[in-house]
């Protein structure tokens, strides 16, 4: 079982990156995996189902940042791979780590949980008309019925549909961020042009062009008085 959550976790990491960047890196296929097989084995060896599904996948999404914190450590900020930069992001830990991908760790926490849990995948063949034969350890059958592909399927749905919103906002905040420094790398340009202009403009005055020159000169730093005092 741990081999499967280990490709499936690999595979969810890889989709992940893809769609939220475009590109991927193969320690993040290990990364998933390793977050899969790590959230399975806690919920096998200790809190198990006296535990609400909540409660566990919460767990879960911490163990996931903290693999994620410290494989970021390693691979961006040691070795400088730059595989990954939270950066730009609010609420981020050296651009290793942040609630937007925590509070995603949660459904994919939950779907690792639901897949791994052996109340769910283990079971008697009598309880449901369609199953699944699977080989478990040690030759054991493993059945997957239809209410777990169906459960699989939703918790598979809503990740699918947390991931694109938490995707779509980021890839937003990331429009803002630019659009604010752009305006501000124009605004920078349109002030040394300005301050430029103003300079041509007394040399002309004290070449004795006057009239509209003088008049030019005012109307420019009367502005720039107005927006210094705009700005305090």
């Amino acid at each position: 079982m741990e081999g499967i959550l280990f490709l499936i976790g690999g595979w969810i990491y890889i989709w992940m990156e893809m769609m939220w960047r475009g590109r991927t890196h193969w320690t993040m296929f290990l990364l998933g995996g390793l977050c899969f097989v790590v959230v399975g084995l806690l919920n096998e060896h200790y809190y198990k189902w006296n535990q609400s599904l909540l409660f566990q996948s919460v767990v879960g999404a911490v163990i996931i940042t903290a693999m994620e914190f410290i494989t970021g450590c390693v691979v961006n900020i040691w070795l400088e791979w730059n595989v990954w930069d939270y950066s730009n992001l609010p609420f981020n830990l050296m651009g290793q780590i942040c609630l937007y991908f925590f509070l995603l760790w949660i459904p994919i926490a939950m779907l690792c949980i639901v897949l791994d849990d052996k109340k769910i995948l283990t079971g008697d063949a009598n309880t449901s008309t369609a199953k699944i034969l699977l080989m478990g350890e040690g030759g054991i059958p493993m059945y997957i019925d239809a209410n777990t592909i169906i459960t699989s399927a939703s918790v598979l749905g809503a990740v699918v549909t947390i991931g694109g919103v938490l995707i779509a906002g980021y890839k937003w905040f990331s429009r803002q961020n630019k659009q604010d420094e752009d305006i501000k790398a124009m605004k920078t340009e349109l002030c040394l042009l300005t301050y430029g202009l103003l300079a041509c403009l007394k040399g002309l005055k004290e070449q004795g062009c006057n009239g509209p020159v003088t008049e030019a000169i005012d109307k420019i730093e009367k502005r720039i008085n107005k927006q210094a005092h705009e700005q305090e």
